[in-house]
C-alpha cells in the first residue's frame, strides 16, 4: 500500500540563492541550479574564520564571476565556541 502519492510540482518562477564555499561541491550545486533553470539571485560566501580564508574566498569569487552571479560575503564568529565545546 502506498502512503504517499508522487506528484510533480510545477514551478514557473524558480529563484534561489546558493552558498559558495569555494570548493567543488558548492560550484557543482551552482551549476546544477543554473542547469535546472533556477534564477540565481546571488551566492553567499561565509567567512567563519577559517585558516584558508584567502584561497576559499578567491575561489568563491571566481566561481561567481564564471556564472555571472553576484557574490555576497557574510562574516560571523562564535567567540565562546572553542572555549565551551573544544
Amino acid at each position: 500500500m502506498r502512503l504517499f502519492k508522487k506528484q510533480k510540482i510545477e514551478m514557473n518562477n524558480k529563484k534561489a540563492v546558493v552558498l559558495l564555499s569555494g570548493g567543488l561541491d558548492s560550484a557543482i550545486a551552482a551549476a546544477f541550479m543554473i542547469r535546472s533553470q533556477y534564477d540565481l539571485w546571488g551566492a553567499v560566501f561565509v567567512d567563519r574564520g577559517q585558516s584558508n580564508f584567502a584561497k576559499e574566498s578567491a575561489a568563491a569569487r571566481s566561481i561567481a564571476r564564471y556564472f555571472t552571479i553576484p557574490l555576497y560575503e557574510a562574516r560571523f564568529s562564535v567567540p565562546d565556541l572553542k572555549k565551551n565545546f573544544f
